[in-house]
């Protein structure tokens, strides 16, 4: 006889009575289960109390649960673009802008000037291409008719002399070349006085005068062209948005000031007599307080501050033992009780973490059979329907949607009934296999937590061996320290209340009796005053403002219209000449400093010289041609005569000439020439005003200042490493919220949901999708995306002032408006997304709906009898289930009575859909 195969034997007999004996008692378990809900539950239900419902319609809301932040809908950080020192800062934090407001700007006065000068630069170009394009003014024509007559005079009185000449001349011609000999004289003298000052150079004061001269025919010059260019484009939007602006003040200036006077004849009103009632009682309490806080403080302290600053000692005295204690243990070391511990908590992590991955690979193991479970029943189902979407191709696990369709086909009646089985079994396997993988899921978890559950246990065990450190003995001696400071504070406290109130504070309680006092005397004083009415000084007072306000008017009014009516004929005639004047000033300025700072050099010297010489010769000539006179004419005086005759006559071609080409218009290229020079002088000034902007920060939208990371006096860079302004829109927010894949197809733009924010409960807040995100974001594995909401808030109401100023109007029936709540960037919310919408459909309450053997039945009342009726359903929310197939409207359902745990209930705050709050 083999011994190892009797051993066998008898071993593999005992295992399977065991494995009998477990089976036997889990079917008896399952019996055992089946009978109590069989019987007792269903005679639970019969004894529960029943209510009828009846079936109708409702609009049923499919809601999806979302959270979000709240973020303004626009901000921006603005900066200058260019270096400077910041001249102005014309905001405050929390200040209301509109786009196109300076904020800010930089020292900038020589760029206002380069655009004042490109400005008249331009001016001055376009008037010569406007007077180019025009041709030859009447003026211009006339002063060439006017050159050409000269001419012709000339050319007359030189043809007389030629005449005279051939003739001789007489003795009064001999007078006259005796006089031009003396202003030969003259004009030699005066030529050599030139030459002398020519060589000395002009003066300092010549040459401060010339240059102030110029400086100031330039600025005559630019006023002149900017006030004549501004009286041609007549007012700006800006110059009459202020003097209608000017009007509208004026008038509500007026209109203040008449209603002051017909409140101040009319007497009080009731709410300002309640008022001032109201603050004369508020002061009597205030002055009480007073009094009882000084009766408070001279009598003597009762035994409820006695025994709390007894017990304030206790504490501090409990405190600084168990900080001694802690130190104690500490400085001693572990105890053989705790070294034991965290031995035993070790090794029961080491355990759990072993349990913890057995359980995973079982999980695992699991997730395999499942697996193979689910393809076999995938495989079996598509061999009997190859045309189904869900096997081409066969993915696991099985989207909601197919599971969704499997499970409407299970309930049709008309499915093959052959195919029951396989879509029960795929559906099953299905779910066994989601079940297998949260457990790996599960078991990843716990395997993970176990691990850190055993590094921690190892770490506790580790610090008790190595005993504390420095930095950990160092604060249980603070603490020490600090329970010791409390322990003192309290017991000084003991003793004050023991000893009493000081002097100091008695006065300080009576100067609060006295300041009380003296409240509730202006108060009665002002209420006194109110209820006395206006005397005749008030009244003047308010007759005068009335005419100082009408007065205001009359002058914006005026002012205004003087405004619109803009400039006439005269005006631009007075600003025509005042251009021409400020520029024949300033030529003559230029030429006379020219003048003046031209040193002289060899050719002015020579120039001079030659002015000498002209001058001497001029005398020689002239007494030459005395003594020629004397005389007689020869031929070469009239040689010299004709050649003069025919010299004007050139002159008189050339003036006919000049006359004819002013009559026929510039040609092409000087009208070319001149475009060109206005187009610079329009960059010209385009590049000025950029350069302008670039100092200053203006605001590109409507919204309010969040920062200001400036002042007045600082220099800034062009690119600072903290934007200058900071301006957002805090009326204008939008809601970020995050939704997962599954959801994504069910959001679209324009949907409507609503919020509730952490930091406002009880107050909704409805939105709008605007924008949706096609961009996803994977985080551990998650997908979602960004989907954008713009809220809706409720109209801000300022707040009413802490002190009404005189003669301010009250608010109606006396209520002073209030401050609705309002989001802020940033807050967190919680809410709901419409998706879906089932009307007029027919709804019955979620509680009405049980399960039995896999499908949803109701209790119908039907001919004085209850039936079990199976239904299908469709869309809920969290108080109504459609029914899509099963009930009629009008059906009796026999529901279970809810029971209450109390009668009343106080008013609960507003909840969104899903019970959000």
């Amino acid at each position: 006889m083999n011994l190892d195969e009797e051993l066998m034997i008898r071993e593999s007999r005992w295992r399977g009575r065991l494995i009998t004996a477990g089976v036997l008692a889990v079917i008896g378990v399952i019996i055992g289960v089946g009978a109590y809900a069989f019987f007792f539950r269903d005679s639970a239900e019969k004894t529960r109390p029943t209510e009828d419902i009846t079936v109708g319609r409702a609009t049923i809301n499919a809601n999806l649960i979302i959270s979000g932040i709240a973020e303004t809908q626009l901000v921006s950080d603005l900066s200058f673009r260019t270096s400077g020192r910041v001249q102005s800062v014309g905001v405050k934090v929390g200040d209301t802008v509109s786009q196109g407001d300076v904020l800010a700007s930089l020292e900038s006065d020589g760029l206002q000037n380069s655009v004042a000068t490109a400005q008249a630069n331009l001016a001055l170009s376009r008037a010569r291409q406007t007077a180019l394009l025009e041709g030859a003014s009447e003026a211009a024509l006339a002063a060439a008719e006017q050159s050409v007559a000269l001419a012709e005079a000339n050319l007359n009185l030189a043809i007389r002399d030629v005449e005279e000449l051939l003739e001789g001349a007489g003795e009064p011609e001999l007078t006259a070349e005796e006089q031009a000999v003396v202003s030969a004289e003259a004009a030699l003298n005066q030529a050599m006085r030139d030459r002398i000052r020519l060589l000395d150079g002009p003066t300092d004061a010549e040459v401060a005068s010339a240059e102030q001269v110029v400086i100031s025919a330039q600025i005559a010059l630019n006023q002149a062209l900017r006030d004549r260019t501004r009286l041609l484009d007549g007012p700006t939007a800006a110059e009459e948005a202020a003097a209608e602006q000017a009007v509208i003040s004026a008038q509500a200036a007026l209109n203040q000031a008449l209603r002051d006077r017909t409140r101040l004849l009319d007497g009080p009103t009731a709410v300002e007599e309640a008022a001032a009632e109201q603050a004369v009682i508020s002061a009597q309490a205030a002055l009480n307080q007073a009094q009882r806080a000084l009766d408070d403080l001279l009598a003597a302290p009762t035994a409820a501050q006695l025994a709390s600053a007894t017990q304030a000692v206790v504490a501090a005295e409990a405190s600084l033992a168990s900080a001694q204690a802690t130190l104690d243990r500490l400085t001693d070391g572990p105890s053989a009780a705790e070294v034991a511990a965290a031995e035993s908590a070790v090794a029961g992590a080491e355990q759990a973490l072993t349990s913890a991955e057995a359980g995973l690979a079982s999980a695992m193991s699991n997730v395999i059979s499942a697996e193979a479970a689910l393809r076999a029943a995938g495989t079996a189902y598509c061999t009997a329907v190859p045309a189904d979407p869900l096997c081409t191709p066969f993915d696991i696990p099985l989207s909601g949607a197919s599971v969704a369709g499997l499970l409407a086909d299970l309930s049709d009646s008309g499915t093959d009934p052959a195919l029951l089985p396989s879509i029960s079994a795929l559906i099953q396997t299905n779910s066994a296999y989601e079940v297998a993988l949260n457990a790996v899921a599960a078991g990843i978890e716990s395997v993970a937590a176990a691990d850190a559950a055993l590094d921690a246990a190892q770490a506790n065990l580790t610090a008790l061996f190595d005993g504390p450190s420095a930095l950990e003995v160092a604060a249980a001696e603070a603490a020490v320290t600090a329970a010791e400071e409390n322990l003192a504070l309290a017991e000084l406290t003991l003793a004050d209340v023991l000893a009493g109130p000081e002097a100091s504070q008695i006065a300080n309680a009576e100067d609060a009796v006295g300041s009380a006092q003296a409240t509730l005397d202006a108060a009665i004083a002002s209420r006194d005053d109110l209820q006395e009415g206006a005397s005749a000084a008030d009244i003047a007072r308010a007759d005068d403002a009335v005419r100082s306000a009408e007065a205001v008017l009359a002058a914006a009014v005026a002012s205004r219209d003087d405004l619109l009516d803009g400039a006439d004929a005269a005006d631009i005639a007075l600003a025509d000449d005042a251009v021409r004047s400020a520029e024949a000033v300033l030529s003559v300025a230029v030429a006379r400093q020219d003048d003046l700072l031209d040193n002289a050099d060899a050719a002015d010297i020579a120039r001079a010289d030659d002015a000498v010489r002209s001058a001497e010769a001029a005398l020689a000539a002239a007494v030459a041609r005395q003594e020629e006179l004397l005389a007689g004419a020869d031929d070469a005086d009239v040689a010299s005569a004709q050649d003069a005759e025919r010299s004007l006559e050139a002159a008189l071609a050339a003036a006919i000439a000049g006359r004819d080409e002013a009559v026929r218009g510039p040609k092409a290229s000087l009208v070319e020439q001149e475009r060109q020079s206005v187009r610079a002088a329009e960059l010209a000034v385009e590049g000025a005003r950029i350069r302008l902007r670039d100092a200053q920060i203006i605001a590109p939208f409507d919204g309010t200042v969040a920062a200001i990371n400036t002042s007045p006096g600082e220099f800034l860079g062009p690119s600072p490493a903290t934007p200058t302004i900071v301006l957002l829109t805090p009326d204008a927010l939008i809601l970020k919220m995050q939704i997962g894949e599954t959801d994504y197809p069910n959001v679209h733009l324009d949907q409507t949901g609503i919020v509730i924010f952490d930091a406002i409960p009880g107050t909704p807040y409805p939105f709008r999708v605007v924008e949706i995100s096609l961009s996803p974001s994977v985080t551990q594995g998650v997908v979602s995306y960004e989907v954008i909401g713009a809220l809706v808030l409720p109209p801000a109401v300022s707040p009413p002032a802490a002190v009404s100023p005189p003669n301010a109007a009250s608010p109606p029936n006396g209520v002073a408006p209030t401050a609705s709540p309002r989001p802020a960037p940033g807050m967190n919310a919680r809410g709901v997304i419409t998706t879906g919408a089932s009307v007029n459909v027919l709804a019955i309450p979620p509680r009405a709906i049980r399960l039995k053997a896999g499908e949803q039945v109701v209790d119908v009342r039907r001919n004085g009898q209850i039936e079990v009726q199976v239904i299908v359903t469709g869309l809920s929310d969290t108080t109504n289930v459609e029914v899509v197939s099963g009930l009629e409207e009008g059906d009796i359902l026999v529901v279970p009575v809810l029971v209450s745990g109390s009668t009343s209930q106080a008013d609960a705050e507003p909840t969104l859909p899903s019970g959000i709050r």
